[in-house]
Protein backbone atom coordinates (compact mmCIF):
# COMPACT_ATOMS: atom_id res chain seq x y z
CA UNK A 1 0.00 0.00 0.00
CA UNK A 2 2.82 2.39 0.92
CA UNK A 3 4.62 1.51 -2.34
CA UNK A 4 1.58 2.29 -4.50
CA UNK A 5 0.88 5.51 -2.61
CA UNK A 6 4.52 6.60 -2.87
CA UNK A 7 4.50 5.96 -6.63
CA UNK A 8 1.41 8.13 -7.03
CA UNK A 9 2.94 10.86 -4.85
CA UNK A 10 6.15 10.72 -6.87
CA UNK A 11 4.24 11.59 -10.05
CA UNK A 12 2.10 14.28 -8.39
CA UNK A 13 5.05 15.96 -6.67
CA UNK A 14 7.38 15.54 -9.64
CA UNK A 15 5.13 17.16 -12.22
CA UNK A 16 4.05 19.88 -9.77
CA UNK A 17 7.71 20.66 -9.18
CA UNK A 18 8.35 20.74 -12.94
CA UNK A 19 5.44 23.17 -13.36
CA UNK A 20 6.74 25.40 -10.57
CA UNK A 21 10.21 25.34 -12.10
CA UNK A 22 8.78 26.78 -15.33
CA UNK A 23 6.78 29.55 -13.62
CA UNK A 24 7.94 32.92 -12.38
CA UNK A 25 7.12 33.85 -8.74
CA UNK A 26 4.87 36.67 -9.98
CA UNK A 27 2.84 34.29 -12.17
CA UNK A 28 -0.75 33.96 -10.82
CA UNK A 29 -0.47 30.15 -11.01
CA UNK A 30 2.77 30.02 -9.01
CA UNK A 31 1.11 30.07 -5.58
CA UNK A 32 -1.50 27.49 -6.67
CA UNK A 33 1.15 25.03 -7.86
CA UNK A 34 3.17 25.64 -4.71
CA UNK A 35 0.10 24.68 -2.65
CA UNK A 36 -0.15 21.41 -4.62
CA UNK A 37 3.48 20.74 -3.73
CA UNK A 38 2.90 21.58 -0.08
CA UNK A 39 -0.14 19.29 0.12
CA UNK A 40 1.74 16.48 -1.63
CA UNK A 41 4.62 16.79 0.80
CA UNK A 42 2.21 16.66 3.74
CA UNK A 43 0.82 13.43 2.29
CA UNK A 44 4.37 12.12 1.92
CA UNK A 45 5.08 13.05 5.54
CA UNK A 46 1.93 11.23 6.68
CA UNK A 47 2.98 8.08 4.81
CA UNK A 48 6.40 8.23 6.45
CA UNK A 49 4.81 8.66 9.88
CA UNK A 50 2.60 5.60 9.32
CA UNK A 51 5.65 3.58 8.25
CA UNK A 52 7.50 4.88 11.30
CA UNK A 53 4.61 3.85 13.51
CA UNK A 54 4.87 0.30 12.10
CA UNK A 55 8.71 0.42 12.15
CA UNK A 56 9.04 -0.07 8.40
CA UNK A 57 10.85 3.11 7.41
CA UNK A 58 14.07 3.44 5.41
CA UNK A 59 16.95 4.97 7.37
CA UNK A 60 18.30 8.19 5.81
CA UNK A 61 20.30 10.46 8.16
CA UNK A 62 20.13 14.15 7.22
CA UNK A 63 20.33 17.61 8.73
CA UNK A 64 16.96 18.03 10.42
CA UNK A 65 15.08 20.25 12.82
CA UNK A 66 13.82 18.64 16.03
CA UNK A 67 11.07 21.26 16.24
CA UNK A 68 9.85 20.50 12.71
CA UNK A 69 9.57 16.80 13.55
CA UNK A 70 7.46 17.52 16.64
CA UNK A 71 5.27 20.09 14.88
CA UNK A 72 4.66 17.72 11.97
CA UNK A 73 3.67 14.98 14.42
CA UNK A 74 1.40 17.21 16.48
CA UNK A 75 -1.95 16.06 15.07
CA UNK A 76 -1.02 12.40 15.31
CA UNK A 77 0.25 12.87 18.88
CA UNK A 78 -3.02 14.53 19.87
CA UNK A 79 -4.90 11.47 18.63
CA UNK A 80 -2.56 9.14 20.51
CA UNK A 81 -2.80 10.82 23.91
CA UNK A 82 -6.57 11.42 24.02
CA UNK A 83 -8.63 14.23 25.50
CA UNK A 84 -7.96 13.46 29.16
CA UNK A 85 -4.26 14.32 28.91
CA UNK A 86 -3.17 17.95 28.92
CA UNK A 87 -0.54 18.38 26.22
CA UNK A 88 2.02 21.18 26.47
CA UNK A 89 4.71 22.12 23.92
CA UNK A 90 7.65 24.37 24.74
CA UNK A 91 9.95 24.50 21.73
CA UNK A 92 13.07 26.68 21.54
CA UNK A 93 12.81 28.94 18.46
CA UNK A 94 16.60 29.13 18.03
CA UNK A 95 17.31 25.42 17.99
CA UNK A 96 20.23 24.28 15.78
CA UNK A 97 19.77 21.26 13.48
CA UNK A 98 20.95 17.73 14.24
CA UNK A 99 22.18 14.95 11.96
CA UNK A 100 19.68 12.10 12.26
CA UNK A 101 17.02 10.14 10.40
CA UNK A 102 13.68 11.97 10.46
CA UNK A 103 11.65 8.76 10.57
CA UNK A 104 13.69 7.39 13.46
CA UNK A 105 13.33 10.57 15.50
CA UNK A 106 9.58 10.46 14.82
CA UNK A 107 9.63 6.89 16.13
CA UNK A 108 11.44 8.02 19.30
CA UNK A 109 8.90 10.78 19.97
CA UNK A 110 5.87 8.57 19.30
CA UNK A 111 7.25 5.70 21.38
CA UNK A 112 7.89 7.91 24.40
CA UNK A 113 4.51 9.64 24.04
CA UNK A 114 2.69 6.29 23.83
CA UNK A 115 4.55 5.06 26.94
CA UNK A 116 3.64 8.28 28.75
CA UNK A 117 -0.01 7.88 27.76
CA UNK A 118 -0.10 4.32 29.07
CA UNK A 119 1.44 5.51 32.35
CA UNK A 120 -1.49 7.95 32.81
CA UNK A 121 -4.63 5.75 32.61
CA UNK A 122 -6.65 8.36 34.51
CA UNK A 123 -5.28 11.29 32.53
CA UNK A 124 -2.56 13.74 33.44
CA UNK A 125 -0.08 16.16 31.96
CA UNK A 126 2.40 15.57 29.14
CA UNK A 127 5.10 18.12 28.31
CA UNK A 128 7.47 18.14 25.36
CA UNK A 129 10.30 20.64 25.52
CA UNK A 130 13.29 21.37 23.27
CA UNK A 131 16.27 23.59 24.04
CA UNK A 132 19.96 24.04 23.32
CA UNK A 133 22.57 23.03 25.88
CA UNK A 134 26.33 23.46 26.00
CA UNK A 135 28.11 20.65 27.81
CA UNK A 136 31.12 22.34 29.41
CA UNK A 137 34.11 20.75 31.12
CA UNK A 138 32.49 20.65 34.56
CA UNK A 139 29.36 18.95 33.16
CA UNK A 140 31.47 16.37 31.32
CA UNK A 141 33.46 15.59 34.47
CA UNK A 142 30.18 14.73 36.18
CA UNK A 143 28.96 12.80 33.12
CA UNK A 144 32.06 11.10 31.61
CA UNK A 145 30.06 9.43 28.80
CA UNK A 146 29.17 12.83 27.31
CA UNK A 147 31.66 14.80 25.24
CA UNK A 148 31.85 18.57 25.52
CA UNK A 149 30.05 20.65 22.92
CA UNK A 150 26.65 21.96 21.92
CA UNK A 151 23.60 19.70 22.07
CA UNK A 152 19.94 19.77 21.13
CA UNK A 153 17.87 18.50 24.05
CA UNK A 154 14.46 16.85 23.79
CA UNK A 155 12.67 16.43 27.11
CA UNK A 156 9.41 14.48 27.43
CA UNK A 157 7.79 14.56 30.87
CA UNK A 158 4.61 12.92 32.15
CA UNK A 159 2.74 12.86 35.46
CA UNK A 160 2.10 9.12 35.30
CA UNK A 161 2.74 6.20 37.63
CA UNK A 162 6.52 6.40 37.34
CA UNK A 163 8.97 3.52 37.81
CA UNK A 164 10.86 1.93 40.66
CA UNK A 165 14.65 2.05 40.72
CA UNK A 166 14.78 -1.66 39.87
CA UNK A 167 12.58 -1.25 36.79
CA UNK A 168 14.45 1.88 35.69
CA UNK A 169 17.74 -0.05 35.61
CA UNK A 170 16.33 -2.50 33.02
CA UNK A 171 14.09 -0.41 30.74
CA UNK A 172 16.64 -0.20 27.90
CA UNK A 173 17.29 -3.95 27.92
CA UNK A 174 15.78 -5.85 24.94
CA UNK A 175 12.63 -7.85 25.75
CA UNK A 176 12.28 -6.38 29.23
CA UNK A 177 8.67 -5.32 29.75
CA UNK A 178 6.39 -4.61 32.67
CA UNK A 179 3.28 -5.16 30.56
CA UNK A 180 1.22 -8.32 30.77
CA UNK A 181 1.81 -11.11 28.28
CA UNK A 182 0.71 -10.21 24.76
CA UNK A 183 0.69 -6.45 25.40
CA UNK A 184 4.35 -5.55 24.95
CA UNK A 185 7.43 -6.79 23.10
CA UNK A 186 10.00 -5.19 25.37
CA UNK A 187 11.63 -3.60 22.31
CA UNK A 188 10.16 -0.08 22.45
CA UNK A 189 12.64 1.64 24.75
CA UNK A 190 15.64 -0.45 23.59
CA UNK A 191 14.80 0.72 20.05
CA UNK A 192 14.67 4.32 21.28
CA UNK A 193 18.04 3.84 22.98
CA UNK A 194 19.56 2.36 19.81
CA UNK A 195 18.27 5.21 17.63
CA UNK A 196 19.66 7.86 19.96
CA UNK A 197 23.05 6.17 20.23
CA UNK A 198 23.14 5.81 16.43
CA UNK A 199 22.75 9.60 16.25
CA UNK A 200 25.70 9.91 18.69
CA UNK A 201 23.27 11.06 21.36
CA UNK A 202 22.46 10.17 24.96
CA UNK A 203 19.25 9.38 26.83
CA UNK A 204 18.53 9.63 30.54
CA UNK A 205 15.35 8.99 32.55
CA UNK A 206 14.42 10.56 35.86
CA UNK A 207 11.54 8.74 37.57
CA UNK A 208 10.11 7.50 40.84
CA UNK A 209 6.92 5.63 41.82
CA UNK A 210 3.97 8.03 41.68
CA UNK A 211 6.20 10.87 40.45
CA UNK A 212 5.92 10.37 36.70
CA UNK A 213 8.86 10.08 34.33
CA UNK A 214 11.07 12.51 32.46
CA UNK A 215 13.10 11.31 29.47
CA UNK A 216 15.95 13.63 28.48
CA UNK A 217 17.56 13.10 25.07
CA UNK A 218 20.74 14.92 24.02
CA UNK A 219 21.86 14.86 20.36
CA UNK A 220 24.94 16.77 19.16
CA UNK A 221 24.10 19.98 17.33
CA UNK A 222 25.17 20.06 13.68
CA UNK A 223 26.28 22.91 11.45
CA UNK A 224 24.28 23.90 8.39
CA UNK A 225 20.56 24.25 7.74
CA UNK A 226 17.96 21.51 8.07
CA UNK A 227 16.46 20.16 4.86
CA UNK A 228 12.95 20.82 6.12
CA UNK A 229 11.17 24.07 5.46
CA UNK A 230 9.11 25.79 2.77
CA UNK A 231 9.35 24.43 -0.73
CA UNK A 232 11.35 26.50 -3.17
CA UNK A 233 12.61 25.73 -6.64
CA UNK A 234 16.06 27.01 -7.50
CA UNK A 235 17.41 27.60 -10.99
CA UNK A 236 20.66 25.67 -10.64
CA UNK A 237 22.98 25.24 -13.59
CA UNK A 238 22.91 21.88 -15.29
CA UNK A 239 25.18 19.59 -13.30
CA UNK A 240 25.46 16.80 -15.86
CA UNK A 241 28.16 16.48 -18.50
CA UNK A 242 26.17 14.33 -20.93
CA UNK A 243 26.79 11.15 -18.91
CA UNK A 244 24.51 8.30 -20.02
CA UNK A 245 21.97 7.16 -17.41
CA UNK A 246 19.85 4.04 -17.78
CA UNK A 247 16.55 4.17 -15.85
CA UNK A 248 15.13 0.74 -15.02
CA UNK A 249 11.51 1.16 -13.88
CA UNK A 250 8.38 -0.86 -14.64
CA UNK A 251 5.99 2.05 -13.97
CA UNK A 252 6.04 4.23 -17.13
CA UNK A 253 4.72 7.30 -15.31
CA UNK A 254 7.73 7.18 -12.94
CA UNK A 255 10.30 6.49 -15.67
CA UNK A 256 8.92 9.26 -17.91
CA UNK A 257 8.99 11.76 -15.06
CA UNK A 258 12.51 10.79 -13.99
CA UNK A 259 13.69 10.98 -17.60
CA UNK A 260 12.35 14.52 -18.01
CA UNK A 261 13.97 15.66 -14.77
CA UNK A 262 17.33 14.04 -15.50
CA UNK A 263 17.55 15.29 -19.09
CA UNK A 264 17.10 18.86 -17.83
CA UNK A 265 20.07 18.29 -15.51
CA UNK A 266 22.35 17.75 -18.50
CA UNK A 267 22.46 13.94 -18.74
CA UNK A 268 21.55 11.56 -21.57
CA UNK A 269 18.80 9.04 -20.90
CA UNK A 270 17.73 5.57 -21.97
CA UNK A 271 14.89 3.51 -20.47
CA UNK A 272 14.26 -0.13 -19.64
CA UNK A 273 10.94 -1.41 -18.28
CA UNK A 274 12.53 -4.35 -16.45
CA UNK A 275 15.88 -5.55 -15.11
CA UNK A 276 15.83 -8.36 -17.66
CA UNK A 277 15.47 -5.82 -20.50
CA UNK A 278 18.31 -3.77 -18.98
CA UNK A 279 20.58 -6.84 -19.04
CA UNK A 280 19.75 -7.43 -22.72
CA UNK A 281 20.59 -3.81 -23.53
CA UNK A 282 23.91 -4.05 -21.70
CA UNK A 283 25.00 -7.60 -22.56
CA UNK A 284 23.59 -8.09 -26.08
CA UNK A 285 23.25 -4.56 -27.43
CA UNK A 286 26.48 -3.17 -26.00
CA UNK A 287 24.95 -0.30 -24.01
CA UNK A 288 27.46 1.13 -21.54
CA UNK A 289 25.71 3.62 -19.24
CA UNK A 290 27.69 5.62 -16.72
CA UNK A 291 24.93 5.06 -14.18
CA UNK A 292 22.02 2.65 -13.78
CA UNK A 293 19.10 3.91 -11.68
CA UNK A 294 16.92 0.92 -10.92
CA UNK A 295 13.71 0.33 -9.02
CA UNK A 296 14.16 -2.41 -6.43
CA UNK A 297 10.98 -4.48 -6.76
CA UNK A 298 9.98 -5.42 -10.31
CA UNK A 299 8.61 -8.49 -12.09
CA UNK A 300 11.40 -10.94 -12.92
CA UNK A 301 14.91 -9.91 -11.91
CA UNK A 302 14.90 -7.47 -8.98
CA UNK A 303 16.86 -4.25 -8.87
CA UNK A 304 19.07 -5.64 -6.09
CA UNK A 305 19.90 -8.70 -8.22
CA UNK A 306 20.58 -6.47 -11.23
CA UNK A 307 22.95 -4.37 -9.13
CA UNK A 308 24.83 -7.46 -7.94
CA UNK A 309 25.23 -8.79 -11.51
CA UNK A 310 26.43 -5.45 -12.85
CA UNK A 311 28.93 -5.01 -10.02
CA UNK A 312 30.41 -8.41 -10.86
CA UNK A 313 30.39 -8.19 -14.67
CA UNK A 314 30.69 -4.42 -15.21
CA UNK A 315 32.24 -2.82 -12.11
CA UNK A 316 32.74 0.49 -13.94
CA UNK A 317 28.95 1.02 -14.17
CA UNK A 318 27.65 2.97 -11.19
CA UNK A 319 24.45 1.86 -9.46
CA UNK A 320 21.64 3.72 -7.69
CA UNK A 321 18.56 2.07 -6.18
CA UNK A 322 15.12 3.64 -5.74
CA UNK A 323 11.92 2.33 -4.22
CA UNK A 324 8.62 3.24 -2.60
CA UNK A 325 8.51 -0.07 -0.76
CA UNK A 326 9.28 -0.50 2.92
CA UNK A 327 12.63 -1.76 4.19
CA UNK A 328 11.24 -5.19 5.11
CA UNK A 329 9.93 -5.75 1.56
CA UNK A 330 13.20 -4.61 -0.02
CA UNK A 331 15.18 -7.01 2.19
CA UNK A 332 13.30 -9.97 0.66
CA UNK A 333 14.83 -9.19 -2.72
CA UNK A 334 18.44 -9.49 -1.61
CA UNK A 335 21.00 -7.83 0.60
CA UNK A 336 21.41 -4.15 -0.22
CA UNK A 337 24.92 -2.73 -0.02
CA UNK A 338 24.63 0.09 2.56
CA UNK A 339 27.09 2.15 0.50
CA UNK A 340 24.85 2.08 -2.58
CA UNK A 341 23.03 5.41 -3.05
CA UNK A 342 19.33 4.91 -2.36
CA UNK A 343 16.49 7.21 -3.43
CA UNK A 344 13.23 6.90 -1.51
CA UNK A 345 10.02 7.62 -3.40
CA UNK A 346 8.54 10.16 -3.54
CA UNK A 347 11.56 12.30 -4.38
CA UNK A 348 12.15 15.89 -5.39
CA UNK A 349 14.25 17.21 -8.28
CA UNK A 350 17.00 18.32 -5.87
CA UNK A 351 17.03 14.94 -4.08
CA UNK A 352 17.31 13.16 -7.42
CA UNK A 353 20.10 15.48 -8.55
CA UNK A 354 22.06 15.04 -5.31
CA UNK A 355 21.76 11.24 -5.40
CA UNK A 356 22.91 11.11 -9.03
CA UNK A 357 25.99 13.18 -8.17
CA UNK A 358 26.66 10.92 -5.19
CA UNK A 359 26.28 7.78 -7.30
CA UNK A 360 28.55 8.99 -10.10
CA UNK A 361 31.25 9.89 -7.59
CA UNK A 362 30.94 6.63 -5.63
Amino acid sequence: MAHDFNNVLTVILGYAEELLHNLRPQDPMYVDVQEILNAGNRASSLTRQLLTFSRKQIIQPQLMSMNDVINNLYKMLMRLIGEDVEFELNLDDNLPPVMADVGQIEQVVMNLVINAREAMPMGGNLKIRTFSFHADQDFCLRHPMIESGKYVVLKITDTGTGMTKEIKEHIFEPFFTTKERGHGTGLGLPTVYGIIRQANGHIHVDTAPGKGASFVIMIPAASGESSAGPITISDKENSGKSELILIVEDDPSISDLAAKMIQKMGYRICLADSADRAMVMIEDEGLRPNLVITDVVMPGLSGVELAAILRFKHPSIKIMLMSGYTESVIAKHGEVDPETPFLQKPFSRSELSDKIKQALEY
